[in-house]
């Protein structure tokens, strides 16, 4: 969420990234590094959050990807040309992209994102970790 967020509101493309159970990192091509924008992104990725959406799963083949999608990707890299099946992650009402990570089923699973660090890695290359705090925000009925 927070790097969708991140290239939403900054126009940034994902370079790398590394998943971890503790904590987690992203690294964006991005210009611009007002650290002031990361602690609003990292409310803006909260709130989303707080929307209670469903996400839902696609494995559609690469050409209906690429027509259905703007851009297949957010990654600077792109898609390998060998891949023709795309695993496709949709956040209801906020996002539909190409991506083959591990995914709760609702964002209610998730309780909070929280951005522990921030670092210039040279020109245009920065990164952020992140930690997610699991549990549901709001109780079940």
């Amino acid at each position: 969420m927070i790097a969708n967020v991140i290239e939403t509101e900054a126009g940034a493309q994902i370079t790398g990234n590394q998943l971890g159970i503790d904590q987690s990192r992203v690294d964006f091509n991005l210009e611009a590094f007002d650290r002031d924008k990361f602690t609003e992104y990292e409310k803006i990725a909260n709130d989303l959050m707080a929307q209670n959406n469903s996400i839902n799963f696609y494995l559609v083949s690469r050409k209906e990807a690429e027509e259905k999608l703007l851009r297949l990707t957010t990654l600077a890299k792109g898609f390998l040309d060998e891949i023709k099946k795309v695993r496709m992650v949709e956040i209801e009402g906020v996002t539909i992209e190409a991506c083959g990570g591990t995914h709760v089923k609702n964002t209610n699973e998730l309780k909070e994102i929280k951005i522990i660090k921030l670092q210039n890695k040279g020109k245009n290359n920065r990164r952020i970790y992140f930690t997610i705090e699991e549990g549901a925000r709001f109780p079940f009925s």
